[in-house]
């Protein structure tokens, strides 16, 4: 499963602490490039979702003020089981984000590809699972792909901070998801 050569999310995402989730480019089968979710959690955690837990994707574009600046977040959150926070992950794409392409290829992919595939990676950083669901944010990244191109380009640093605003709103992953059940 060949990934994108400017990064290597697997590295970053397995330094992290369970609970955690990137989403990555990946050449599944072979095929064209998807967007897939890389999931920390514990080994336990990751045991007790059973052999097939119900999946929802939310994801909403949130346009935050930041220093005289309008910068779009985009927070994606998955769910996997119950409506709980720890069957909840949450990632962020930011459609400026440093590489060559942006982070418009990735609305891209989410906008045609079928399917959205997540990977677990438990206590010992291997993978231990996967699923394959249909693709629901299709449509989402369609619109967010129009809406994006309505903003002018923005440091990572401007993003970072205009997405700790937000998360003073919303100070948990269940809060989020809650807001992005409305936003919709």
């Amino acid at each position: 499963m060949p990934e994108s050569p400017l990064v290597d999310p697997l590295s970053i995402l397995l330094q992290r602490p369970p609970g955690s989730a990137l989403y990555t480019r990946m050449q599944l089968d072979g095929g064209a490039w998807e967007i897939a979710w890389l999931l920390r959690e514990e080994s336990a955690r990751i045991r007790a979702l059973g052999p097939g837990p119900d999946v929802e994707f939310r994801a909403g574009a949130m346009p935050q003020r930041f220093q005289g600046r309008e910068i779009l977040l985009i927070p994606i959150v998955v769910r996997v089981g119950l409506e709980v926070q720890e069957h909840l992950w949450e990632s962020w794409l930011n459609v400026h984000q440093g590489e060559p392409e942006g982070g418009l290829v990735y609305l891209q992919d989410l906008a045609r590809q079928d399917r959205l595939t997540l990977h677990w990676y438990g206590d010992h950083r291997t993978r231990e699972r996967s699923l394959v669901v249909s693709n629901q944010l299709r449509a989402f990244a369609q619109q967010a792909m129009s809406e994006a191109e309505q903003y002018q380009p923005w440091p990572m640093l401007a993003f970072d901070r205009a997405r700790a605003q937000l998360e003073q709103r919303y100070p948990s992953v269940l809060a989020l998801w809650q807001a992005l059940a409305l936003a919709n």
